[in-house]
C-alpha cells in the first residue's frame, strides 16, 4: 500500500559541518512486510528518484542513497536511531569517489578524505565534533603534497607549511586562533628564502626583509599594525614606550654614556648603543625579546663606518660587510646562522677584489680564486669539505698558466704542470704510485 506524508529528510553536502534539514511534501512510503518498517523515496519535480531510506518506527536507519537525475548514486549515507553514523561517501557524477567522512551521532568525528575525479588523495583532515582538529594535509592533483596545517578547535593553530609541486618550500607560516602570529617565511621556486615577515594579529609588525637569490638583503622594513615605518621612527619613536619600558646607562668616568640599551619587562627591546669615550657611537643593534633581531653597526672612532651585519634570533645571517676607515670595502661575507655560508669577498684598498671564497656552513667548498693587483687571476683552487681536493692553478700576469698541482684530501698526488710565460709546457710530474 502506498500513501504520501511529510517527513524530514537528510539532504547534505561535502564541505557542511551540521546535517541541514529540508521539509519534503512529496515522499513515497513502500511498507515492508514488517509494518514498522517502511522505506521512504524522495523523488525530484520532475519524476526522477532522488533518495531512498529506510525507517524503522519512524526513525531513519540503514544508508540513505541519493541520486542525481540521471540516476546516478551522488551520496551514501548510513543512519542509526535517526541520526547520521558512520562513513558518509559522496561520489561524482562520473561514479568516482569525492569524498569519505566518518560521522558518529550527526557530528563529523575523525579522518575526512576527498579526492580528485582521477582517484587521487585531495586532502586529508581530523575532525572532532564538527571541528577540524590536528593535521590537515592537502596534494596536488599528481598526487605531490601541497600543504600541512595545524587546526584546533576548527582554528589555524601554530605552523602552515605549503609547498610547491616539486616539493620545495613555497612558505611557513606562524598561526595563532587562525590570525598570523609571528614569522611568516616565502621562498623563490628554487628553493631560497625571498622573504622574512613578521605578523601580529594578521598585521605586520616589526622587522621584515626581503632577500635576493643569492642570500643578499635586499630590502629591510619596520612595520606597525601593517604600516611601514621609516628608521627614524623605529629607533626614536616614543609612543611605543609603555610604563614597563625603561632605558638603563652606562657611564665613562669623564661623565660620558658609555652605552645605553632599552628594555622591556626587564627584557633588552628595542635600540641598544655603546659610545667611545669622546661620545661618538662605536655600535648600535636591535634586540627584539633579549635576542639581536635585525642589522647591527659598529663604527670607527672617527664616525667612519666599520661594519654591518644582520641577526635572525641571535644568529648572524645574511650579508657581513667590513669597511676600511676610508669608507673603502675591506670584506663582504655571507653568513648563515652564524656560519660563513656563501661567498666571501677581500678587496685590496683600491677596491680591486683580492681573493673570492666559497662556503658551506663554516667550511670551505667550492673555488677559491686570487687576484694580481690590477684585478688579473693570479691562482684558483678546488676545495671540498674544508679540504683541498681537485686542482691549484697559479697564473701569470698575462693570463697564461704557471702552474697545476693536483691534489686529494688534502694531500698533493705528484701531478704536476709547469708551463712557461707563454703557456707551453716546460715539465709534466706524473702522479706517484
Amino acid at each position: 500500500m502506498k500513501s504520501f506524508l511529510i517527513s524530514l529528510v537528510f539532504i547534505s553536502t561535502i564541505f557542511a559541518n551540521n546535517l541541514t534539514f529540508y521539509n519534503v511534501s512529496e515522499i513515497e512510503d513502500e511498507e515492508n512486510s514488517d509494518k514498522n518498517i517502511k522505506i521512504s523515496n524522495m523523488y525530484y519535480d520532475t519524476g526522477e528518484l532522488k533518495s531512498k531510506l529506510l525507517y524503522n518506527l519512524n526513525q531513519a536507519f540503514g544508508v540513505k542513497t541519493t541520486f542525481s537525475r540521471k540516476g546516478i548514486i551522488i551520496a551514501e549515507e548510513p543512519f542509526h536511531n535517526n541520526q547520521l553514523d558512520g562513513v558518509r561517501k559522496l561520489y561524482y557524477l562520473s561514479g568516482a569517489i569525492r569524498a569519505e567522512a566518518l560521522y558518529t551521532r550527526n557530528n563529523k568525528n575523525g579522518l575526512q578524505t576527498t579526492f580528485y575525479e582521477n582517484g587521487i588523495i585531495k586532502s586529508k583532515s581530523f575532525f572532532k565534533n564538527n571541528q577540524l582538529e590536528g593535521i590537515k594535509k592537502r596534494y596536488f592533483p599528481t598526487s605531490e603534497l601541497s600543504s600541512v596545517t595545524m587546526y584546533k578547535r576548527g582554528r589555524k593553530n601554530g605552523k602552515e607549511h605549503n609547498y610547491f609541486i616539486s616539493g620545495l618550500p613555497q612558505s611557513v607560516i606562524e598561526y595563532k586562533d587562525n590570525n598570523i602570529e609571528g614569522i611568516k617565511e616565502e621562498y623563490y621556486v628554487t628553493g631560497e628564502l625571498f622573504s622574512r615577515l613578521t605578523f601580529k594579529n594578521n598585521l605586520q609588525n616589526g622587522l621584515s626583509q626581503i632577500y635576493h637569490k643569492n642570500g643578499i638583503v635586499k630590502e629591510e622594513l619596520y612595520y606597525r599594525n601593517g604600516l611601514p615605518l621609516d628608521q627614524n621612527e623605529v629607533l626614536t619613536d616614543e609612543s611605543q614606550k609603555d610604563e614597563d619600558e625603561n632605558k638603563r646607562y652606562e657611564y665613562f668616568k669623564n661623565g660620558n654614556i658609555k652605552s645605553e640599551y632599552t628594555y622591556k619587562n626587564n627584557i633588552l627591546n628595542g635600540l641598544s648603543k655603546k659610545y667611545y669615550p669622546n661620545g661618538t657611537i662605536k655600535e648600535e643593534v636591535i634586540f627584539i625579546n633579549g635576542k639581536k633581531n635585525g642589522k647591527k653597526k659598529i663604527y670607527y672612532k672617527n664616525g667612519n663606518l666599520k661594519s654591518t651585519e644582520y641577526y635572525l634570533h641571535n644568529k648572524v645571517n645574511g650579508l657581513v660587510i667590513v669597511y676600511r676607515n676610508n669608507n673603502s670595502y675591506f670584506s663582504k661575507s655571507m653568513y648563515k646562522n652564524n656560519k660563513l655560508h656563501g661567498l666571501k669577498s677581500m678587496y685590496f684598498r683600491t677596491g680591486i677584489i683580492k681573493s673570492t671564497t666559497s662556503y658551506s656552513m663554516g667550511k670551505l667548498n667550492g673555488e677559491k680564486k686570487m687576484f694580481f693587483k690590477d684585478g688579473s687571476l693570479k691562482s684558483t683552487t678546488d676545495y671540498l669539505n674544508g679540504k683541498v681536493d681537485g686542482i691549484i692553478t697559479k697564473y701569470y700576469l698575462n693570463g697564461n698558466t704557471e702552474s697545476e698541482v693536483f691534489y686529494e684530501n688534502d694531500k698533493a698526488t705528484g701531478r704536476k704542470n709547469s708551463f712557461d710565460t707563454n703557456g707551453n709546457i716546460i715539465k709534466r710530474t706524473e702522479a706517484k704510485k
